[in-house]
């Protein structure tokens, strides 16, 4: 129920995006996998931690808004058009997830 209201509201979400990645201690360097990313709120925000950043959403739309976002700050995050329930990852050994081979 919280987590609805605070959707509904663009700043607040920013804000608890980088809220989250301060609870995580997100450091440079560290790999990051946001899952229904939407507009890239959390992504951004470990992005700006230097952190190797993907942001996956299945709403094209969406990840188009946050690809903008990240143009303008001129971050580097991997954006992956993907279904929660069938993500397009693989598991390695050295990570729990790693970027689908091209």
């Amino acid at each position: 129920m919280v987590i609805r209201r605070l959707c509904r509201r663009g700043t607040t979400l920013q804000i608890v995006g980088e809220e989250l990645c301060e609870a995580l201690d997100l450091r440079s360097g560290q790999t990051v996998l946001d899952v229904a990313g939407g507009n890239g709120n959390i992504s951004l925000a470990a992005a700006r931690r230097w952190c190797d950043v993907v942001c996956s959403d299945y709403v094209p739309a969406l990840l188009e808004r946050a690809r903008e976002r990240a143009t303008a700050e001129r971050l580097d995050i991997d954006f992956r058009e993907a279904d929660a329930e069938a993500l397009p990852f693989r598991t390695a050994a050295s990570t729990w997830w790693s970027r689908p081979s091209a």
